[in-house]
C-alpha cells in the first residue's frame, strides 16, 4: 500500500503541473479569439470521437513478472463538451507462493463510469480528468496449502469457481497527445467498497479480485495506477462550449 500511496504522490504532483499549464493555456486563448471553439457545431451530445487504449503497466507486469497475466481493453467517448463515457475490460491471472501455500487466481473484470475533463477547451484534445466508475470481477481461485506436524506433512487443495465481486473507483488523470491520433496518460485510482458476493458461504476467501487487485481485509479500500496507452479516433468535430469573455471598459 505504501507503494501505491507513492505513485499516488507523485501523479498529482503532476497533475497540478499540467493544470496551471492548462490553466496558462486558457488565458492565451482569450487574446486569440475563438478560431477554434465553434459556437454553431450541432449534435452537442452526440460523440465526436471513440478513444481506445490499453494499459501499459498491465502490459510490462506480465512481460517482467512470471507470475502474473493481465490485459486491458480501455474505450471512452464524449458526451457532451466536458463529459466522457469510458469502459474497461479485461483479465487477470495472479499466482502468490507462500512457503506453504499457493494460490492461484483467475478471472475477468469489467468498470465503467463517466469521467469529467478539467480542461475542455484544449485544441489538441488533452485532458485533465476526475472521474467515478463501477466495476465488477468474475473469478474462480485454488489454494494449495500443506499442514506440517510432528508425524507427517498433509497437502490439501482448495478451489472455489464462479466467484463474483464489485465496487467502487475514484479515478484521476491525464492523457496528452503525443502524435496525431496517439494519446499517452497515467491514472490513478481509489478503489472502495468492495462486495463478494455470498462471502460467508465461500470455503476460500479471495487472495486477489481481478481489476480490484489483492484484497486486504483490514482495509477498506485499494489504490491503483494505470499507464493509459491510446489513440484517437475521429469522426466528426467535437463541440466545445464558448469561452465567454468580458468586454474591457474603456
Amino acid at each position: 500500500m505504501k507503494s501505491y500511496c507513492h505513485k499516488i504522490i507523485v501523479f498529482f504532483l503532476v497533475l497540478f503541473s499540467f493544470e496551471a499549464m492548462a490553466q496558462d493555456e486558457m488565458e492565451t486563448a482569450k487574446n486569440d479569439t475563438l478560431k477554434y471553439y465553434d459556437k454553431n457545431i450541432r449534435f452537442k451530445a452526440l460523440p465526436a470521437a471513440l478513444t481506445v487504449g490499453t494499459d501499459g503497466y498491465r502490459l510490462a507486469k506480465t512481460l517482467l513478472e512470471p507470475n502474473y497475466q493481465g490485459f486491458s481493453l480501455q474505450a471512452s467517448t464524449n458526451i457532451l463538451y466536458n463529459f466522457y463515457l469510458t469502459m474497461e475490460g479485461g483479465y487477470e491471472n495472479s499466482t502468490f507462493e507462500h512457503s506453504l501455500a499457493t494460490a492461484k487466481n483467475r478471472g475477468q473484470f469489467l468498470t465503467y463510469g463517466v469521467d469529467f475533463d478539467l480542461m475542455p477547451r484544449n485544441k489538441s484534445y488533452s485532458v485533465i480528468f476526475i472521474g467515478a466508475r463501477a466495476g465488477t470481477a468474475t473469478f474462480s481461485e485454488t489454494l494449495d496449502y500443506r499442514i506440517l506436524n510432528e508425524w507427517e506433512s498433509v497437502s490439501n487443495s482448495v478451489t472455489e469457481n464462479g466467484m463474483q465481486a464489485t465496487w467502487v473507483e475514484f479515478v484521476a488523470g491525464i492523457r496528452g497527445n503525443v502524435y496525431r491520433g496517439l494519446f499517452v496518460g497515467f491514472t490513478a485510482k481509489l478503489k472502495t467498497g468492495l462486495n463478494i458476493k455470498n462471502e460467508d458461504n465461500l470455503a476460500l476467501r479471495p487472495s486477489f479480485v481481478p481489476g480490484y487487485g489483492k484484497v486486504n481485509y483490514n482495509m477498506g479500500s485499494n489504490g491503483g495506477f494505470e499507464i493509459n496507452l491510446a489513440y484517437r479516433f475521429a469522426f466528426r468535430r467535437q463541440y466545445i462550449k464558448p469561452m465567454k469573455i468580458k468586454k474591457q471598459k474603456k
